[in-house]
């Protein structure tokens, strides 16, 4: 595992002899092969499984909009003129391309219920982790507007799911 240490380039050999990284105020657990963030809530502790994804959201348009429609990308050079492309493109991209990309959080939640550790990545994870309580985890995600790819509706909803086993 690599990583960046001030200016210095570091190298993790034996990931698995650690048990905790810290970075800045936030904590970091091995669990695989990958670490989990650890969240301490007022309701318990959420681990996080971060990922993010990259989605294409339509071609450069005219005047730095997003476009859905088909887009011809000119080089000046092509017109016989001097110039570079105006924009610099995606690290993902290929010189040229007038793709755009954003990035999407798509992580995954863990919580601990009756000392078990439960996966929670949609609605439908919380409706059967919390059977019980299914009608009033509706009304809340419905009412709160909750979004399970925005990370502070995630700790809204778990806070509630889990004040309501306590």
């Amino acid at each position: 595992m690599l990583f960046r240490q001030g200016e210095e380039m570091m190298e993790m050999t034996n990931p698995a002899q650690v048990d905790t990284v810290i970075i800045g105020k936030r904590k970091f657990v091995p669990v695989g092969r990958g670490f989990y963030e650890v969240v301490c809530r007022k309701e318990g502790v959420v681990y996080i499984d971060w990922l993010l994804k990259d989605v294409n959201i339509g071609s450069k348009g005219a005047l730095g909009t997003v476009t859905q429609g088909s887009v011809k990308n000119l080089q000046m050079s092509d017109l016989g003129l001097n110039g570079t492309e105006m924009y610099t493109p995606y690290e993902r991209q290929k010189i040229g391309s007038t793709e755009v990309y954003r990035r999407k959080n798509d992580n995954t939640y863990y919580i601990k219920v009756e000392g078990k550790l439960e996966k929670v990545k949609s609605l439908k994870h919380l409706e059967k982790i919390f059977i019980g309580h299914k009608d009033e985890i509706r009304k809340f995600a419905k009412d709160h507007k909750i979004d399970m790819k925005d990370i502070l509706d995630v700790f809204s909803i778990l806070d509630y799911c889990m004040e309501l086993e306590q």
